[in-house]
């Protein structure tokens, strides 16, 4: 056997193990945790790895690097940090040439691991430092939580981001209010007062008329943003004319007012035409995507969540993208939404307003209240996740805006009795829950031919598709049960359209794109051409077909559904109508001519009132399925449950214990509602918890509210 011969300096390769190709020297500064086991510990090691251990053992790098280990370690385990340990379950001592961290770990393993530390039989152990910064995040949860997230806030592990916060937080408190008689006028506060006459309580008009006065106060104080984020059915278009008319008063000249669809201009101008406004620009979002940015004294973006989708560098929606520019070119911008932004990171579409540019720009800002860094695709970019500080960050975040004096939230407060929400679990369609099963197991077994995140969300809406159609027909029941009952109801769906999926079709279509394919590596026709899905899509239907004996997957339009069974009784408000027979409709269901009433969650789901305003059109709103969103569960629920309602309201939300898909939802949004409601509002809805955790036993106003006798 050769003999290996001794390094005779550090700059020489190891030579072995993962390390092989790098420098002996850079190594001990890169990981210095596995040149210790290397010493320490390893024993089973070739020839060159002994040469290599016994080199490092006295090398003079080494050396100086375990003592400064030895006294980070004893700097960072000190007595009092030692006892504070206890209150999350944790123990720790010296050991080697760090700290050796035992008792609860197994919740914060990700942590310990992304901090440097190395599991060694009973606990982790981590160098001085990575000890100090691993305090530092337990610091920053709630007393006795009980996990963390693999990788924690970013403010949690960068002094820098909590000195700044910190900083930012301490800054003057600009929200304290004035006497509302210095800024608005009584022309206005009668005019706001009118309300009281359609069933607007005075406390909620008390609120309106400080919320002009808080616009205004911020138009004089130079800010050049003002959210408005009270929730849906507050009034918050009344508050926007009486701010517009203040502002005219001060010498503003030129306003801008955006909003979703051209029958919400008109809504907004028959509400406001006691206001005498003047003359306004309005413009759709749609129009402002076509439209150069231009200069204008007041922006108003009403339902603004349209525009908050602002993605990193050039992933950006074309209407979010517009819509900054538009605010580039404001003196002042209002953004009116019950549903601003569901946590900080979606506050970027603010930074055209130089909101914050004194706390460094918005990335200091998302960092700061609770975002961290991922890689995406060897790329770095800012994530927000669920941990246990989420929430609080969210409300920190909140005091961020209300403190500068730009940020008003204001709640419903309806009677008691005046709304009977419920969370009811249903028994799905079995059919669909069967296919539903058969897809989802086809998926799992062909995971590594899902090439991409567009072949797997094929998937997951065509699982999405599947759980509404499985509830379709309770809601007609449901439906049907309102009208015996002289109710008036209105049916969300999630899509308009029809399903038809001819898996053979469509697997003789992907070996005819197979066959144009070059076998040397040319691409042909895009897949499209061919009318096929992502790559990876085919293999999990064909093992759907062998294993279910389907050949087609049919998901007839939940719309049509619902016209079959309750027909000419339907006014249909989707996409699938042109906006002028959609009012039309919508007209003729207020009108009670078509009793019950069929809308898309995306063209029904904002900015419409279904209130009953008169007590003789008592509403019973079936909500077929979750949405992705917060933001749209929001802005749903709260459709038929606003300020001038008579009667009581009924809403239901549909969840199906028979597919697995719709708990995993309402995991996803619940959480989700838990931290919007946190930044909107200082804290999470009622319901938001229950959905979350699947901890909800409503029964369907069918089984419990009695029918009205025929006359």
């Amino acid at each position: 056997m050769a003999l290996v011969s001794k390094p005779i300096s550090a700059t020489q390769k190891m030579g072995f193990g993962k390390y092989r190709g790098t420098a002996i020297n850079s190594v001990v500064q890169t990981d210095f945790p596995y040149v210790q086991w290397l010493v320490g510990e390893c024993e089973w090691l070739s020839p060159r790895g002994m040469a290599v251990k016994e080199f490092l053992a006295s090398a003079p790098e080494f050396l100086e690097e375990q003592a400064r280990q030895v006294a980070a370690a004893h700097e960072a385990l000190t007595p009092e940090r030692a006892l504070l340990l206890k209150n999350w379950n944790l123990s720790a001592c010296s050991h080697r040439n760090g700290v050796h961290v035992t008792g609860s770990t197994y919740d914060f393993r990700g942590c310990l691991k992304h901090l440097g530390g190395r599991f060694e039989g009973t606990g982790w152990h981590l160098p001085g430092a990575g000890f100090q910064r691993f305090f530092e995040v337990l610091l920053g949860l709630p007393r006795g939580a009980a996990k963390i997230p693999d990788r924690p806030p970013a403010y949690l592990l960068d002094p820098q981001l909590r000195e700044l916060r910190e900083t930012t937080d301490k800054r003057p408190d600009l929200s304290a209010f004035v006497d509302t008689t210095e800024l608005v006028s009584e022309r206005v506060r009668s005019l706001l007062r009118l309300g009281t006459t359609f069933g607007m309580p005075l406390c909620a008009v008390d609120e309106q008329i400080e919320d002009v006065g808080r616009i205004l106060k911020a138009f004089g104080n130079r800010a050049r943003l003002f959210i408005l984020a009270s929730e849906p059915g507050s009034g918050k278009t009344f508050v926007l004319g009486g701010a517009i008319l203040e502002l005219k008063r001060l010498g503003v000249k030129k306003f801008t007012y955006v909003t979703l669809r051209r029958e919400l201009i008109l809504q907004i101008k028959q509400d406001l035409e006691p206001y005498d406004i003047g003359e306004v620009e309005f413009l759709t979002y749609p129009r402002i995507r076509d439209l150069p940015a231009c200069d204008t004294d007041v922006l108003i973006f009403d339902e603004s969540h349209s525009i908050k989708n602002v993605g990193e560098e050039r992933k950006v929606i074309r209407q979010a993208e517009a819509a900054s520019n538009w605010m580039r070119r404001a003196r002042f911008s209002i953004l009116s939404s019950a549903t601003p932004l569901e946590n900080p990171l979606q506050a970027r579409f603010l930074e055209p307003t130089g909101i914050f540019d004194d706390i460094g720009g918005f990335e200091n800002f998302a960092l700061a209240y609770g975002a961290s860094r991922t890689a995406i695709h060897g790329r770095e970019r800012l994530a927000w996740k669920k941990t246990v500080t989420s929430s609080e960050d969210a409300k920190a975040a909140r005091l961020f805006f209300v403190k500068r004096g730009i940020l008003s939230s204001r709640k419903t407060r309806l009677p008691e009795r005046a709304v009977d929400a419920r969370l009811v679990k249903v028994r799905g369609d079995e059919a669909f829950a069967n296919i539903y099963a058969g897809l989802t197991l086809a998926a799992a077994e062909n995971e590594d031919k899902l090439q991409n995140g567009f072949a797997h969300a094929w998937v997951v809406n065509l699982q999405k598709r599947l759980l509404e159609a499985a509830k379709v027909r309770f809601a007609i029941q449901e439906a049907h049960s309102a009208l015996n009952r002289g109710r008036f109801p209105i049916i969300f769906v999630e899509t308009k359209a029809e399903r038809q999926i001819d898996i053979p079709e469509l697997l003789k279509c992907e070996e005819e794109w197979m066959a144009e394919q070059d076998g040397f590596g040319f691409q042909g026709a895009p897949r499209k051409n061919y009318g096929l899905p992502p790559i990876g899509v085919t293999d999990v239907l064909r093992a759907f077909m062998e294993s279910s004996g389907l050949q087609k997957i049919s998901i007839a339009s939940a719309e049509d559904l619902i016209v079959d069974s309750l027909g000419a009784n339907v006014a249909v408000f989707t996409g699938s109508v042109t906006p002028a027979k959609a009012q039309k409709n919508l007209d003729a269901w207020r009108a009670a001519e078509k009793p019950v009433l069929v809308a898309t969650m995306a063209k029904g789901g904002a900015g419409l009132s279904l209130h009953d305003k008169l007590g003789n059109h008592p509403t019973t709103q079936i909500n077929i399925n979750l949405p992705w969103t917060a933001t749209q569960v929001v802005q749903v629920s709260l459709r038929s449950a606003r300020y001038g309602l008579r009667g009581t309201a009924e809403i239901q939300w549909l969840f199906c214990e028979n597919i697995p898909f719709d708990r995993i939802l309402a995991a996803r949004v619940g959480a989700k509602m838990e931290e919007m409601g946190a930044v909107v509002h200082g804290e999470a809805p009622a319901c938001a918890r229950r959905i979350e955790n699947w901890n909800f036993e409503d029964e369907p106003f069918s089984e419990t509210a009695e029918e009205t006798p025929e006359k």
